[in-house]
């Protein structure tokens, strides 16, 4: 009987189209590995990422270049998420590993989330079951409202999660926001003027970072965060996350990937 190893990686800052195309190399590694691998990673320059299956209708492309950042198509589902300040995780596994549905396997993975959180000194809590199924009407700003099992912070939701499955295996993105700068997400929704304003409204009363009103000096650091949510996996799976490089295979299927000029690009 094969044993199911989990590994940790720590990578350096990428292009959106680099860290997509990363991510979707290690579900395929999971798949062919039969063991579970946790990535952290930035995002240089910031982007914005759309959902799999996301239309593109409610996106202001003229503001997310207004902004700096990039645009570009993730594997996995769910609505846009702006990644800036933020420190954001993979989790790839073969199905099974993570046992239940997409809502079950979102709640475990919450869980252990949650358990880091509370290391770190957060006050999170998860949202209940009634929240809105992920992916489903939702709208083109990831973080206006909590799916099922999402983190939040005083009722407003602090962590963006989003899943997909496929050909045995699962990738988790989550989107660990240090801060939500509202104006710069409001400029990828809309035009300045009323709507805009209206999008960062609406966020500023619905969002929040995990440390959006910690003095800067007390804001733990991106090896902290990583620290705390490798103990939060190890606590909530009973397992023992191993630090490791990604194999030169996977990143060479990274490369390859990317060689496509349209790949994860929109």
């Amino acid at each position: 009987m094969t044993t199911t190893r989990w590994w940790v990686v720590s990578d350096a800052p990428a292009s959106g189209r680099e860290q997509m195309a990363t991510d979707e190399a290690l579900l395929d590694l999971a798949r062919e590995s039969h063991d579970v691998w946790l990535r952290f990673y930035r995002f240089s320059p910031p982007a914005l990422s759309v959902g799999r299956g996301q239309s593109l209708s409610g996106i202001y492309r003229p503001g997310v270049a207004e902004i700096g950042a990039d645009l570009v198509r993730r594997p996995s589902g769910g609505s846009a998420v702006l990644h800036d300040d933020e420190l954001t995780y993979a989790l790839a596994a073969p199905l099974g590993v993570v046992p239940g549905d997409v809502t079950e396997s979102y709640r475990q993975i919450a869980e252990a989330l949650l358990i880091a959180l509370k290391k770190l000194g957060v006050a999170a809590e998860l949202a209940g079951p009634e929240a809105a199924p992920a992916g489903r009407g939702r709208a083109a700003n990831c973080f206006v409202a909590p799916s099922a099992f999402e983190l939040t912070i005083g009722g407003k939701k602090a962590v963006g999660s989003a899943q997909v499955r496929r050909r045995g295996g699962l990738l988790q993105h989550g989107a660990l926001a240090r801060t939500l700068d509202f104006e710069r997400w409001s400029a990828c929704f809309s035009a300045p003027g009323p709507a805009r304003l209206g999008w960062q409204t609406q966020m500023e009363a619905r969002a929040t970072g995990l440390f959006q009103h910690w003095p800067k000096a007390t804001r733990p650091s991106d090896l902290a965060i990583e620290q705390a949510v490798v103990a939060g996996f190890s606590e909530r799976f009973a397992v023992e996350l191993k630090p490791v490089s990604l194999p030169v295979e996977t990143r060479e299927t990274a490369r390859a990937a990317l060689s496509v000029p349209d790949r994860f690009a929109i």
